[in-house]
């Protein structure tokens, strides 16, 4: 796999790691089953080793091959459907998870095989007893061992009496199944909203001050100074950065250790808000600062876009949203474009008078830029050695006022003018050739597909409700007859959640799709794969109780171990379904082979749950940077396949039945039917 990684440029990151630990406990599912076939083969019906070994691969082998087509199919419509960053990321563990598996598959069918002749031939002959039993050695192991295998027993027994009783009970396996299926849908309803990346754990922060507009950068570096050192007195911090600018700082805040409560941390952030707000007049915000930007480089999670050419209405619509959005309890700041505004100065000029003291605008204009902006009074030309004179470099010198000019001192700017009587010169003020006064000038004009529009920016608290409740929310309020939905539209987090969710319904949709068609071209058949299929909500009320104690939404992360499952979950049907459409073959009646291959399937089907659950156990309880991005794998794996496991030997069977004798009785009466309409017609049968 390493090898084709590197053939394939496939570098070692998170999402590519994930792919080899998800597959650590599946990669022996099919020499698990192989094995424990040819082991059973030959204790059981006493063939030799190299013939069980032939036989016993033989007998499974289509189903193992249909079991591990089903698994890698999963990843076909998660590369293709997933689009964004979403499916660049999980490329990576599709590669390595499909390699792994594969390659697996191979080593069953070659290398397993060939090593059980051979081992197993070798422990008949050396032993009377079992080799393996010689390693455990020590009298506590043995008793453990003798106790695990009456629990085993224990285990079988119930799952047959089980199954046994409700066969012969068609009335009451209806009702029993039916029950089932019905608690596994209903948790369907029950879970919690959708979501896209984790956020994980907390341990960066953002601080931004933001000082009025026009304010200098060495007042907002002032102002910055003391929650620098507010910050650096908690024991907490481990590094504080700052960045000043003219009239905005952000200050980075890295902690000792991580929190992994959202709870909590969100608690922190109100404590560290209320700890500043006396240090800083204007605003300050203290946002967390995600590892994983799913806002496309936009920023702030939540981004309203509202076009229209009319800009008195632009600025309605924009307020209105705003307000109606400030009421939705998730959202932590908001603000909007049109506050993007600078303070200006309106100078109008009036030209008669201008005229009359033979004046020109050019003039006036010239002068008052020199006073506010300052004027360039001479310039040095610097030459370097032995360039030639053109490289030579004009190093202007301006002259500058240290303040800005407040209005009462730009209105009383002195205009040198001639007296139109007397001719000589005199001193007039600029306001007695001009109107002026204090407004506020736009800083951002936007465009939106050439349509002039207005922006409204929000961010959320830590701990929050999914963005599916979040995205109803502003859904409803835009939404409403007052505001056009055309003219509105929501960019950001939010339009990445929505085109990943999408993209998933249509990867799950397509992942049972390619599934049952897997099935079908195995069984030859249409009901049984269908069949197979109905294990697959059997899993729900085990996704439930993990994203419940665990405390996810329905990310991608999780929505991905979802469609997984439908390649997984299926796995353990198939070698139910296979085995006992082999002993009908042989003679065995219907629930005669449906115990049978209860008995004997168990074993593998118990194996490799284990191997699967155990294999993903650490990524579920990992912890670190990074491990949100993997751990909605592996708790949807850990308890949606121990709830499919247990309740697919209970329901399988009695789906089995109940259905070839809904189609025997579906037959039965089209057969009557057409009999009957020969019999109208006087034809013969």
């Amino acid at each position: 796999t390493f090898a084709l990684m590197k053939f394939f440029n496939i570098s070692q990151n998170v999402f590519s790691l994930a792919g080899f630990t998800l597959a650590a406990g599946m990669v022996v599912d099919c020499s698990v089953v192989n094995l424990e076939n040819i082991y059973r083969q030959m204790t059981e019906e006493g063939k030799s080793p190299w013939r069980a070994a032939v036989e016993g691969t033989q007998e499974v082998g289509i189903g193992v091959l249909t079991s591990t087509l089903t698994t890698l199919a999963i990843f076909i419509p998660i590369v293709l459907c997933i689009k964004g960053v979403v499916g660049i990321l999980f490329k990576d563990i599709a590669f390595t998870f499909t390699i792994t598996m594969a390659l697996s598959m191979l080593i069953g069918f070659s290398l397993i095989p060939c090593a059980s002749a051979y081992l197993l031939e070798k422990e008949s002959k050396s032993a009377k007893q079992p080799l393996w039993k010689g390693w455990i050695g020590g009298t506590s192991l043995q008793k453990l061992y003798s106790y695990l295998e009456k629990i085993a027993a224990s285990t079988q027994n119930f799952f047959l009496q089980t199954v046994s009783f409700f066969l012969d009970h068609r009335r009451k396996a209806l009702a029993f199944v039916s029950l089932i299926y019905g608690i596994h849908f209903f948790s369907i309803f029950l879970l919690p909203g959708t979501d896209l990346i984790p956020i994980g754990e907390f341990k960066e922060f953002v601080i931004k001050i933001k000082g009025r507009k026009g304010t200098p950068l060495a007042s907002v570096n002032e102002k910055t100074k003391p929650v620098e050192t507010a910050l650096l007195r908690r024991k907490e911090i481990e590094t504080v950065d700052t960045t000043v600018e003219q009239e905005e700082s952000k200050i980075f805040v890295r902690r000792k250790k991580a929190e992994l409560s959202l709870r909590r941390a969100d608690q922190y952030l109100e404590d560290v808000r209320s700890q500043l707000k006396p240090f800083v007049e204007t605003d300050i915000e203290v946002l967390d600062q995600p590892k994983f930007d799913s806002t496309e480089g936009q920023g702030s999670p939540i981004i309203v876009v509202i076009k229209h050419a009319d800009e008195s209405l632009r600025k309605s619509l924009t307020r209105q949203i705003s307000n109606s959005m400030k009421q939705i309890p998730d959202i932590l700041y908001l603000s909007t474009t049109h506050k993007k505004s600078r303070p200006e100065i309106q100078i109008t000029l009036d030209h008669r008078k201008l005229r009359d003291h033979a004046l020109t605008t050019q003039e006036v204009a010239d002068l008052i830029y020199a006073e506010m902006e300052g004027i360039e009074a001479t310039s040095i030309s610097s030459e370097f050695s032995g360039a030639p004179y053109f490289n030579a470099r004009a190093l202007p010198i301006r002259v500058i006022h240290e303040e800005t000019k407040r209005l009462q001192e730009l209105e009383e700017l002195p205009l040198l003018v001639r007296d139109e009587m007397t001719q000589l010169p005199k001193i007039l003020p600029l306001s007695l050739f001009s109107s002026i006064r204090e407004s506020k000038g736009d800083e951002v004009r936007e465009r939106t597909d050439g349509v002039a529009s207005e922006t409204i920016f929000a961010h959320l608290k830590t701990e929050r409700r999914s963005l599916k409740e979040i995205m109803k929310d502003t859904q409803r309020i835009i939404g409403t007859p007052l505001i056009r939905s055309k003219d509105v539209t929501i960019e950001s987090s939010l339009k990445v959640f929505q085109d990943t969710f999408s993209d998933l319904y249509l990867a799950l949709i397509v992942a049972i799709v390619l599934v049952y068609m897997i099935l079908a071209a195995q069984f030859e058949s249409f009901v049984q794969p269908l069949v197979l299929i109905l294990t697959l909500p059997l899993a729900a009320t085990g996704v439930l109780i993990g994203v419940t104690l665990w405390g996810f939404y329905m990310n991608v992360i999780v929505m991905l171990g979802i469609i997984l499952l439908v390649g997984i979950a299926v796995e353990n049907g198939i070698l139910l379904i296979e085995y006992t459409n082999i002993l009908r073959k042989r003679g065995l009646d219907r629930k005669e082979a449906l115990l049978t291959a209860i008995r004997c399937k168990m074993r593998p089907i118990f194996i490799t749950a284990l191997t699967d659950i155990t294999g993903t156990i650490p990524m579920a309880f990992s912890s670190g940077a990074g491990a949100e991005m993997y751990q909605g794998f592996a708790v949807v794996t850990i308890f949606g396949m121990t709830t499919a496991t247990v309740f697919t030997l209970l329901v399988l069977p009695l789906t089995y039945a109940l259905t070839e004798d809904a189609y025997d009785l579906f037959s039965l009466g089209r057969l009557k039917i057409k009999t009957m309409f020969l019999l109208s017609k006087g034809e013969p049968l």
